[in-house]
């Protein structure tokens, strides 16, 4: 890990808070709010500054580990300033997600850092979107399945469009107007992948956004970001939905005993896919949330055993990966962009 002292140029964008506020405060209850009034309460707010420079450093929240450390860091002055952050809602995140957002949100506040909700369409919920009779652009095969063909044999798993369509469209969508609205000429769209997980980074298709990783170029692993948060007095759960095909049993298990309610919603989604599936000409088979193709409910999860557990299946020191997430190909949190 190197040494991080990278202090920018517009760092007068706003004061870094003192290091002892930035540990996590008993968080005031904060009421929701429909997000799309929030933004454009904050979007009637941006304003173009002329002796600013002509890029615009915005966070992709995913609420995760990586992602969260990098926006503490540049609160708390050890990663240059942000102009924006955005986290994008697909409806189904786990209430430890939300409860820790509403504590990234206060700290965000005291640095008038704004925090943009995004979602791909108003009270969007990639749970209950499929199951939309009055919504033809949502579909159960936009998640990535599991199947099982009709004659007992497993079938692979359905293409994933979802990360498209709650994460990366509404982020894109609103970076776009944020750069329109400041006249900045680009963004660097600040991605929360840590320096153990290289293989996940992409270029930006867009010729005016750059996809920018911190973590990797000061090569701050993930541990070394629980590392960090501990010592600020931070923990952070996983980030991705409830109901995501590619958690480990460790983390089904940790939501089953943890997030009762959780679980439950997950085992009736798990349920209405096979009662609802109206692709069956099209997948030939039965659809499970889990890789063993058999309802929910009905698993029995090989635990792997890891000290120290806290939220959604994490741990507060050491990485907390069973090697389950990357084994199918899903590198262990959203953090904004659910791995892609």
């Amino acid at each position: 890990m190197k040494s991080i002292n990278n202090f920018h140029p517009r760092s007068n964008r706003y004061k870094p808070i003192e290091k002892k506020s930035i540990n996590a405060p008993d968080a005031e209850v904060v009421k929701p709010k429909k997000a799309d009034k929030i933004n454009s309460r904050l979007l009637s707010k941006v304003r173009w500054n002329p002796n600013s420079d002509s890029e615009l450093n915005i966070l992709s929240l995913g609420a995760g580990v990586q992602s969260s450390t990098l926006l503490l860091m540049s609160l708390n002055g050890d990663m240059p300033p942000l102009d924006y952050v955005i986290f994008a809602d697909t409806g189904w995140e786990p209430k430890a997600v939300y409860d820790h957002l509403k504590k990234l949100k206060i700290q965000c506040r005291k640095a008038d850092l704004p925090l943009f909700v995004v979602q791909n369409k108003n009270e969007a919920n990639i749970a209950k979107d499929p199951f939309n009779d009055e919504d033809p652009n949502s579909s159960i095969t936009d998640m990535p399945l599991y199947i099982r063909k009709k004659d007992g044999v497993k079938g692979g798993m359905i293409q994933r469009r979802c990360t498209g369509t709650y994460k990366v469209r509404p982020i894109s969508k609103m970076l776009t107007a944020l750069r329109k609205q400041t006249k900045a000429k680009r963004v660097r769209q600040w991605i929360g992948i840590s320096y153990d997980e290289l293989h996940r980074m992409r270029n930006n298709p867009s010729p005016n956004v750059v996809n920018y990783y911190p973590l990797v170029e000061n090569e701050i692993d993930r541990n070394a970001c629980h590392v960090w948060l501990k010592s600020h007095g931070w923990t952070a759960p996983k980030s991705s939905c409830v109901g995501c095909p590619y958690h480990s049993d460790d983390t089904w298990s940790w939501l089953r005993e943890n997030c009762p309610d959780d679980f439950r919603e997950a085992v009736k989604f798990d349920k209405k896919i096979r009662i609802q599936n109206n692709t069956d000409s099209i997948i030939n088979g039965d659809l499970y949330l889990h890789r063993a193709r058999i309802p929910l409910e009905d698993v029995v999860f090989k635990i792997k055993k890891r000290k120290d557990a806290n939220n959604f299946g994490q741990q507060t020191g050491v990485d907390s990966n069973s090697g389950d997430d990357f084994q199918y190909g899903f590198a262990n949190e959203c953090e904004g962009l659910c791995g892609v």
